[in-house]
C-alpha cells in the first residue's frame, strides 16, 4: 500500500490583536491614572501601534520584534513630539546628532515594558513577556562632573525681588513694578522649587491631588504615575 504523509502540524496563534490589547489596557488604567499620564501613555503606545500595526496578533510579537521597536525609538528626532501630524516612521532620522538622547529613549520605551507586563501578569494574553529583557543603555555621567550649580544667595535675593513676586503692573506686564501679585505658575513654580528642591519637570506636572499630609506634615507626592 502507498504510504500517505501526515498533514503538517499547524500551530495557530490565538488571542487579541495588539490594537485590541492596547485599547483594553488604556481603558483599564484610565481609572487609576491622571489625565496627563493617560495622554502621555496613549501617545507612546501609539508609536507601538504604528510600528507593528493594530492588526498584528499580540502573541506573535517576540523579543527580536521589541528590540527592533526600541531601536526605532532611538531614531526619533529631537522635538519630534511637536510634529503631531507626522507618523512614527516620519519622526525618525538617520542623522545620529539630531536624535533624542538615551534617557528620552528610555522614557518613551517604559510604557511598552509596562504594557507587556500587564498583558502577561494581569490578563494572560501572552505566555512570555517579549519585552522582559529588553533594556535601553543610558550613558552614565562622568564622576565629578557638575552639570548645574546652585544659585548664590545674592542671585536668589535678586530673583525673588523681581516684580513677579513683589508686585507688578498686570499679568502681561510682570516685570514692571506695580501693586498686582498674579499668583499663577510663574509665581508658584520658583517658590515650590526653592522650598522643595524638586525638578522643574516634576513641579509643572503637579496636581492638587499630589498634595498630601501625614502626622500633620504636608508633602508632595511625585511618582512615575504622574
Amino acid at each position: 500500500e502507498r504510504a500517505v504523509a501526515a498533514p503538517p502540524l499547524v500551530t495557530e496563534v490565538l488571542g487579541p490583536t495588539l490594537g485590541e490589547a492596547i485599547d483594553t489596557y488604556l481603558a483599564t488604567k484610565q481609572r487609576s491614572w491622571t489625565r496627563k499620564t493617560h495622554v502621555i501613555r496613549s501617545r507612546y503606545l501609539g508609536y507601538l501601534r504604528q510600528h507593528f500595526g493594530d492588526d498584528r496578533l499580540l502573541a506573535s510579537i517576540v523579543a527580536a520584534d521589541v528590540r527592533g521597536y526600541r531601536d526605532a525609538i532611538a531614531r526619533l528626532r529631537k522635538n519630534s513630539g511637536k510634529a503631531v501630524r507626522q507618523t512614527f516612521a516620519e519622526k525618525q532620522t538617520e542623522s545620529t546628532i539630531h536624535r533624542i538622547g538615551d534617557s528620552t529613549v528610555a522614557l518613551v520605551f517604559v510604557p511598552t515594558q509596562a504594557f507587556f507586563r500587564w498583558c502577561l501578569s494581569e490578563q494572560g494574553y501572552i505566555d512570555t513577556n517579549p519585552a522582559e529583557n529588553i533594556r535601553v543603555a543610558v550613558a552614565k555621567r562622568p564622576k565629578g562632573r557638575v552639570s548645574r550649580r546652585p544659585f548664590t544667595e545674592n542671585e536668589l535675593t535678586q530673583l525673588f525681588a523681581a516684580p513677579v513676586f513683589t508686585g507688578c503692573l498686570s499679568a502681561k506686564r510682570r516685570f514692571m513694578a506695580g501693586t498686582a501679585v498674579v499668583q499663577d505658575a510663574y509665581y508658584w513654580v520658583p517658590i515650590i522649587g526653592y522650598y522643595t528642591g524638586a525638578r522643574l519637570g516634576e513641579i509643572v506636572q503637579l496636581h492638587l491631588a499630589d498634595v498630601d499630609s501625614e502626622n500633620c506634615i504636608s508633602f508632595l507626592k511625585i511618582t512615575e504615575e504622574g
